[in-house]
């Protein structure tokens, strides 16, 4: 409730007004709350408790300030001190939450108290030397000790100043990836025709794989548009809930009005503050029946989608009703620690799969021993179109699996010619887009991510079709070798 109560309130403020920073303390959220979640307008960046269950500290940041930039975040000591750095194409907010340890509170001894409070001030002073003079610098909390005064500024100054109304939008699918897939299980689709016949009207302007990947992702985002869906309101944002918070502010004021009066009034202040209490446990039972609203909502569209066998709707309905999964967000932090900006994280990736990957100095490399020449037919490249999962992954920028499956017997002689007419391997089809996945939650250095490579569909293709005619040879050559990874009808079973 308090929370619901936070976010109504900062809703409720007027937008001239309203902050687009928060610091919160004293979250009391343990390590099962994510680290990372967007609740309406506000990205939340927690840090959790640790070494107390009533420490912890929150981060709110307006979503509309982070769409055109970058959210890097550390607690060097978690639930103590949260580092949030935007950084933005123009400028960069580096904010550092503190909340300290208060002495004399506590089972903690002096001398535990004391070496927690010097870990927090001596982490506080390294982010802060850290700092770039260019940034501008946000530091707030609960400090607990008496700070020095400095020059005064006015709150309303620093946020006249960090808002921006010229956003640029975030880029986003052009087609909807889930409709095209769809699609293909009834090939007599309208959907599926039309982009057929878009596809074939255009395909003599296709020359080469980057043009015909161009082609297909325009005429899927004609065919296939993006829906637009409506955002689903949280608990909070209910109308039972907005009515609750203003009736109970309401009182609130009336109650602070008739104290004013003195003590002749003291019945009306009585009965003011009544009222105010009731208002205020009305808000807080509309709070919990919200919540059960909103749950008994979710199941209903858990139950159609399970009479439609939607079970893409069925599992995505299951996950926003389960707790927030912790996920990771690949931040690489320097050997200290520390954030680092992103063409520092560029070159620590570079740095480290270069010593990964890198070729030995004593073999020369490879070089061609002839003239590239692929012979394949076009019944092959159809067949090997045609058997490209629907479902597999591919660089966001180029055409999906699903295009070039839906329409193989389209795109297969164009396909056919360019691979008999090439001279060397195109780089579209034998580069890789690396993609990093997280191996646990916290990511302090490369060796925390596991590296997958996409590859683009229609050079998938034909290395499926290299790949059937080179394996009974190998097959051949491997039988005296006692391998048996990645080998047909060999297995440890």
């Amino acid at each position: 409730p308090l929370w619901d109560e936070l976010l109504l309130y900062l809703e409720n403020i007027d937008p001239q007004h309203r902050p687009q920073v928060v610091m919160l303390q004293e979250s009391h959220w343990g390590d099962r709350c994510a680290q990372t979640f967007n609740s309406g307008r506000w990205k939340v960046i927690t840090s959790p408790a640790t070494d107390n269950q009533s420490a912890g500290v929150v981060t709110l940041l307006d979503r509309g300030l982070c769409s055109t930039g970058q959210v890097l975040h550390t607690d060097p000591v978690p639930g103590r001190l949260l580092h949030v750095r935007l950084q933005r194409p123009d400028w960069t907010l580096d904010t550092y939450n503190v909340y300290q340890r208060q002495i004399g509170q506590g089972r903690d001894t002096a001398d535990e108290v004391r070496a927690l409070r010097n870990r927090v001030w001596q982490a506080l002073e390294a982010v802060l030397a850290r700092a770039p003079q260019r940034h501008t610098v946000l530091a707030a909390g609960d400090f607990n000790c008496p700070l020095r005064e400095g020059p005064s500024h006015d709150p309303s100054q620093f946020l006249a100043e960090t808002s921006w109304s010229n956003l640029l939008p975030c880029q986003r699918r052009e087609w909807n990836q889930w409709d095209l897939i769809s699609s293909l299980r009834n090939p007599h689709s309208p959907q599926l025709q039309a982009f057929r016949q878009a596809v074939a009207a255009d395909l003599s302007e296709a020359v080469d794989a980057p043009t015909m990947n161009a082609l297909l992702c325009s005429c899927a985002s004609q065919v296939f548009p993006p829906q637009v869906r409506p955002q689903r309101l949280t608990a909070w944002q209910t109308q039972p809930m907005q009515v609750g918070i203003k009736g109970m502010w309401q009182a609130y004021a009336q109650w602070k009005r008739e104290a004013r009066r003195g003590r002749g009034a003291i019945l009306r202040v009585w009965r003011s503050y009544a009222t105010f209490r009731q208002a205020q446990r009305d808000f807080r039972k509309a709070g919990k029946q919200a919540r059960k609203q909103w749950f008994s909502n979710r199941l209903q569209d858990l139950q159609q989608a399970a009479a439609r066998k939607d079970m893409r709707a069925l599992f995505a309905g299951m996950r926003t009703m389960a707790p927030k999964k912790k996920k990771s967000e690949v931040q690489l932090k320097n050997q200290d620690g520390y954030l680092q900006s992103a063409e520092e994280q560029i070159r620590q990736l570079r740095a480290h799969y270069q010593q990964v990957y890198k070729r030995d100095p004593q073999k020369p490399p490879p070089t061609a021993r002839a003239q590239l020449c692929i012979e394949v037919t076009e019944a092959e490249v159809q067949q090997a179109l045609s058997s490209l999962l629907a479902h597999k992954a591919t660089p966001p920028h180029l055409a999906s699996t699903a295009m070039w499956k839906g329409c193989s017997d389209l795109l297969a002689p164009s396909l056919t010619q360019w691979a008999k007419s090439l001279k060397a391997v195109p780089g579209l089809w034998k580069d890789a887009w690396l993609v990093l996945i997280p191996k646990k939650l916290r990511i302090v250095s490369p060796r925390d991510l596991r590296p997958i490579g996409l590859t683009e569909a229609s050079g998938r293709a034909l290395s499926h079709i290299l790949q059937q005619r080179l394996r009974p040879y190998v097959e051949r050559y491997l039988q005296q070798v006692p391998q048996y990874a990645y080998l047909r009808e060999k297995h440890t079973g």
